[in-house]
């Protein structure tokens, strides 16, 4: 029987994954200052899905990686894309196209609604019990984001909207994926999972690249260590880590840690990059994080 995230050893594992995104947040805004967005994500993906594949057949074989893609192909590959490729498309055009002032901050305190979805999806297709206080929380997240990506209610046209927009987009995309990747953890473990699905993930990204825009293909030292740090430690470690605890614990308790993400990405953004928050940001992302605690509380 699974149940809520507990223990100081589950807590840990995923604080480490929360820990991973939320930097990546920070980390995006500095890469996009220098190079067009689909070429991050490009790179960011070869980069995984190449480390993936030496990994997994180091680790399970090549006729494993063969079996895994024949039995699973469909899966894995729909997992890839909602999971890895659309989150990282958006999420960078999505930066490019919000305010440079709160970009990192911003992103961070969005990528929180993605649980409200999560829930929503865990209770219809997993048969997780919903709680009063869960569902509450949920609703009190889910008008934190609303408002967050509208300006409060009055800023519907802007490039600041759409590129929150997509933001948001890319937290749904998670979450669908999440309820896929839980559902197929029944058959293969998160080793295989995160692994085998990485290279799909890579594949639809490099389709959509020239489509997007115009591809590059030279990118500075800085570029190449920091895309790294993503790719192997947000994209991949951060990736198996999260998919390992939910083997065992339900994902709809779990994914509200994801709330904690905007501590980190906006404490970082401010202090290190001089992001200047609003006030309604702050009254906002207090909503997002209230809401959390109120479906967590027992």
């Amino acid at each position: 029987m699974q149940q809520g995230v507990t223990g100081a050893k589950s807590v840990s594992l995923v604080l480490i994954s929360i820990i991973l995104w939320a930097v990546s947040f920070p980390i995006i805004k500095i890469i996009l200052a220098e190079n067009p967005p689909m070429a991050v994500a490009s790179l960011r993906m070869v980069i995984a899905a190449a480390v993936a594949i030496l990994v997994m057949v180091a680790t399970r074989g090549s006729k494993r990686l063969v079996t895994v893609v024949k039995e699973n192909f469909v899966s894995l590959a729909l997992f890839g894309i909602l999971y890895q490729a659309i989150p990282n498309v958006f999420q960078n055009i999505g930066m490019s196209m919000m305010d440079v002032n709160t970009a990192a901050t911003v992103s961070g305190v969005l990528q929180c609604s993605g649980p409200v979805l999560t829930i929503i999806l865990a209770i219809v297709f997993l048969k997780e019990r919903p709680t009063v206080k869960l569902v509450a929380g949920m609703i009190m997240a889910l008008a934190g984001s609303v408002l967050m990506v509208s300006g409060g209610l009055s800023d519907f046209v802007s490039a600041n909207f759409w590129g929150s927009l997509l933001l948001l987009a890319s937290a749904f995309s998670y979450s669908v994926a999440g309820t896929i990747g839980k559902k197929k953890l029944s058959t293969i473990d998160s080793h295989e999972l995160v692994l085998v699905s990485l290279p799909f993930g890579t594949m639809a990204t490099l389709v959509a690249w020239p489509i997007i825009e115009e591809p590059v293909f030279v990118f500075s030292m800085k570029t190449w260590l920091l895309v790294g740090f993503l790719a192997l430690f947000s994209g991949i470690l951060a990736v198996f880590i999260w998919f390992k605890v939910m083997e065992r614990v339900d994902l709809s308790r779990m994914t509200l840690f994801v709330y904690l993400i905007p501590v980190v990405s906006g404490a970082i953004a401010i202090i290190f990059l001089n992001e200047r928050i609003p006030p309604s940001v702050y009254a906002f992302a207090m909503l997002i994080l209230l809401g959390v605690i109120v479906a967590q509380w027992k």
